[in-house]
């Protein structure tokens, strides 16, 4: 068996809060439980294969919107949702955003 390997990190601690959190919160609302999900799994290809960021665009969007089965609109609009809420969250560098 090999051994699989990172770019990244292998876990990202998640406040017990995330869900409670007002961007996500408001994705929960304007997308549902799918636009969660997809937070979720944008944040753990981000960690997975930079640590701390994630090049993102209509290509990546597209492939990761196919890989794990969530409409591309959805994953288009729930990942840019909340990056600008995080981004312009004034303590948006705090470590309980994500």
């Amino acid at each position: 068996i090999m051994a699989m390997t990172y770019g990244g990190i292998m876990y990202f601690p998640l406040n017990v809060n995330f869900f409670e959190d007002a961007p996500i919160e408001l994705i929960e609302a304007k997308f549902g439980l799918v636009g969660e999900a997809a937070v979720m799994k944008l944040l753990c290809k981000m960690y997975k294969e930079k640590g701390y960021y994630l090049l993102w665009g209509e290509e990546q969007c597209t492939l990761f919107s196919h890989k794990t089965g969530i409409e591309k609109s959805c994953m288009e609009a729930s990942s840019t949702f909340w990056w600008r809420k995080i981004s312009s969250t004034k303590d948006a560098t705090r470590s309980d955003m994500y």
